[in-house]
């Protein structure tokens, strides 16, 4: 709503926009519960690679950026790092297969 094409008082005005300001304060809150999900996967899973699982606390979403491109982004860094994780798991499974072998061999 512009200013010069606004009618009515200020109370009229505000509560035709209120409903708007609440759908949006609601669709950031989710914005943000979907950034600190996607931070504390990635947390997570950067512990377990680095073989510590203390995860501290939830991580701090910046509210400067919100846009679906960084979301993406943090997405795209999330699926990396599940591959590294997959990767790493495998190569142990290798390494365990292998020395159980060689044990049962000796």
């Amino acid at each position: 709503m512009q200013p010069e094409k606004a009618s009515g008082t200020i109370k009229e005005q505000l509560a035709a926009i209120a409903p708007i300001l609440e759908q949006l304060w609601e669709q950031k809150a989710e914005r943000v519960k979907e950034f600190s999900d996607v931070q504390t996967q990635i947390q997570k899973i950067c512990g377990e690679i680095a073989g510590n699982l203390n995860i501290n606390g939830n991580p701090t979403v910046d509210d400067a950026d919100l846009s679906l491109k960084k979301l993406d982004e943090y997405h795209a860094q999330l699926q990396e790092l599940q591959k590294e994780k997959v990767n790493l798991f495998i190569l142990v499974m290798v390494h365990q297969i292998i020395s159980s072998f060689l044990d049962m061999s000796s």
